[in-house]
């Protein structure tokens, strides 16, 4: 009993190459885009944007009741360092993280060309080994 991918191409040669450069590449392309969008989850990039000027960790201190200007500038300077120590590291962490994006990036488009010219470069090779013998 022939399958309905078997009947439409009986030729195995051209049933690898549809599968090489049909469904395999875009299964690499899927895989491609789950490795991207893992990086972004794994770094928390959009979290990490919408926080990005709030205090680390919330440490806050509060003004308390009434307004005396020490405590005021007291607390104003904590909350100030707090907000400056978390924009310094969810910077950071945000800088790293679209550099690995970057880096899988080119890595997956590396790959996919690789994937994409291999049976070209291994038809030439053959070829060229070939004709080194005659």
């Amino acid at each position: 009993m022939q399958t309905k991918e078997t009947q439409l191409s009986t030729n195995i040669f051209a049933a690898f190459l549809v599968w090489y450069f049909g469904r395999a590449s875009l299964f690499i392309v899927h895989i491609w885009a789950n490795f991207l969008l893992g990086n972004l989850h794994y770094f928390s990039i959009w979290l990490l944007l919408k926080t990005l000027i709030s205090p680390w960790h919330k440490y806050k201190t509060s003004y308390g009741r009434g307004f005396d200007f020490k405590r005021f500038m007291e607390a104003w300077s904590f909350n100030m360092v707090a907000r400056v120590i978390g924009f310094i590291i969810r910077g950071t962490t945000i800088i790293i993280g679209l550099t690995v994006e970057v880096f899988i990036f080119c890595a997956g488009f590396l790959f996919l060309a690789f994937w994409m010219s291999a049976p070209l470069v291994l038809a030439a090779a053959f070829f060229y080994g070939f004709l080194l013998l005659i």
